[in-house]
This record gives structure tokens, sequence and C-alpha cells, in this order.
């Protein structure tokens, strides 16, 4: 027989543990250095998917039949289709993975593609998983207003920077990005070896009592 009493503890648990999770993203994203120009970068990889893609046709959803036999229901531009937001935004994430690196001396993110590896091997993936998680949580929460903004013909590949990081994310100013175009770095000079040196930094200071 089932026992009610240790499922329900159970599942407590897991949502306990679910709920700790979200807040530990939560606290990791709100604090994590340099999100402009690592916005710029998940605009970038965006942009070049959309400039990637070949025409497509209409999506006819058209399936059913009348009394008369003839084909009833709707024809859609796959520019304005769900289809295709979802195809832009699917899996985005996974190809910003290894190719952005922090950068101490300018605080910014900055490419790495094409060039050889620097610094510490080991700063430099930990760096990577912390620009991943960036990524996911700033898809997840802005991923309707995405999808909902490529529909309507706001969001194209020349304002993917803009309107992912300005107007819809607010992590970037318009200096702010026109900085991260001109050289692809932009910010101050932070003193630290790594950004998750950055995080723990800014952690430790948000959790300090103000005297």
């Amino acid at each position: 027989m089932v026992n009610c009493g240790v499922i329900t503890r159970s599942m407590l648990l897991v949502a306990a543990l679910l709920l700790a999770l979200t807040s530990l993203q939560a606290a990791a994203a709100s604090n994590f250095p340099a999100k402009c120009s690592a916005c710029a970068w998940i605009a970038e990889v965006l942009r070049k998917r959309m400039d990637a893609e070949v025409p497509r046709n209409h999506l006819d959803l058209r399936h059913r039949l009348d009394a008369q036999g003839n084909r009833y229901g709707k024809v859609i531009d796959y520019k304005i289709s769900e289809l295709r937001s979802i195809e832009l935004l699917d899996d985005l994430c996974d190809d910003l993975k290894k190719d952005y690196d922090y950068n101490s001396t300018s605080g910014a993110w900055e490419s790495t593609s094409g060039k050889p590896a620097s610094g510490d091997g080991l700063d430099r993936k930990e760096n990577q998983r912390l620009l991943d998680n960036y990524c996911g949580m700033l898809m997840e929460e802005h991923e309707d207003a995405l999808s909902a903004a490529l529909r309507s013909g706001k969001l194209t590949a020349s304002n993917a920077a803009d309107v992912l990081c300005r107007q819809t994310a607010a992590v970037c100013s318009e200096e702010g990005l026109q900085a991260h175009a001109a050289v692809g770095t932009g910010g101050p000079s932070v003193p630290v070896s790594s950004a998750s040196e950055v995080l723990n930094a800014e952690l430790e200071s948000a959790a300090k009592p103000e005297l």
C-alpha cells in the first residue's frame, strides 16, 4: 500500500530543492559581470542564425475538408510563424559555449574564435559555464517576448542586439551597444582574473549587512 505521507514529504523536498536552485540561479544572474557585452554576443549568435535563414514556403495548415471536399484552414507566412521563432531560439545557447571568454582587463566578454587559448584553462572553462548559465536564464525569462517580436517583424537580424539587450532584457544602453559594436569590448577595466571572481565578490558584497 502506498504511504501518502512519504510521497507528500518527498514532493515537498523536491519542490524545496527546485526553489533553492531557482533562487541561486536568479542570484547568480543578477550579479553576473558585464551583462551588456554578454547579451550582445548572445544577440550576435541570434543574428547569425537569422542571416543563415533560407527562403521557406508558407505553412499550409489547410488539413480539413468541408462538406464539398474543399480543404480549409490557414496559410501562414513562415516569417511570422511560431515554428520560425522556435527554430531560431531553440538551443541558442549551445552555439555560444566555446567561442567567448571574459576579459578581466577590459571587463567585458570577448570572442575567442580563431584566437589561441590564453590564460588559465580552468578559468576559461568556468567563465564559459557562467556565460552558458546566463544565456539560459536570459532566454527563459524573455523567450515569449522575443518570440512575439520575431512574429511581428519587430526583431530582425539588423537590430537583434538592440531588441534583445536594450528593449527587452534592459541590460544595455545605446552607448553600451555602440561601444560593443565598435570594439567588441566595452566597460571599465576590472582588476580580477576571471568572471567567477567578479561574481563571487559581488555576491559577498550583497550579503554583507548595511552599517
